[in-house]
């Protein structure tokens, strides 16, 4: 079931960022784990965090280890934060069970063939 915002459909650009707060003007002020700009892995990403349906939202009580921000050019479209790799944090709804975490897991990092 996709909850994500459409606002991360013309993304051209995800980073994968430790912690939380990316500001796009400070670019630098978090660490960047990941970049990925090719398109069909950014929209695999976007489908990737579909959660599990019906959707059940909870309240974690600690702070995203990793966050995925979604950029169109330098315009912040969205960060979704990670929760122990199994939940996202996204605006205004809370904690959700990723549908298949593994799948998106696997986007998250470099493909072999591009290092």
């Amino acid at each position: 079931m996709r909850v994500i915002p459409a606002a991360v459909d013309d993304a051209t650009e995800v980073r994968v960022v430790r912690g939380q707060g990316y500001d796009p003007r400070h670019r630098h002020a978090v660490p960047v784990l990941h970049v990925e700009r090719d398109r069909e892995r950014v929209q695999a990403i976007i489908r990737a965090m579909d959660v599990l349906a019906p959707w059940q939202p909870s309240a974690w009580m600690q702070e995203p280890e990793q966050s995925l921000v979604f950029l169109s050019g330098r315009d912040l479209r969205l960060e979704v934060g990670l929760i122990g790799g199994l939940w996202l944090r996204v605006p205004d709804l809370e904690e959700l069970r990723i549908a298949d975490p593994a799948s998106l897991a696997s986007l998250l990092r470099p493909s072999p063939d591009r290092g």
